[in-house]
């Protein structure tokens, strides 16, 4: 059986994002605002250490 990696990456990406909006429209207004501001912090992180190499 022969499996397409690029084809398993574009489904398993559509998967995270459908999973990610059904966690929006399940999730209470304040769990959604401390997963962004987690996502925020860890952006914010990730610049740093870019900007300091």
């Amino acid at each position: 059986m022969y499996i397409d990696e690029e084809v398993l990456s574009e489904n398993l990406s559509k998967m995270q994002a459908l999973k990610y909006v059904t966690k929006i429209e399940l999730s209470p207004r304040d769990e959604i605002a401390e997963d962004l501001e987690e996502v925020r912090g860890t952006a914010n992180t990730l610049l740093d250490e870019e900007e300091n190499k």
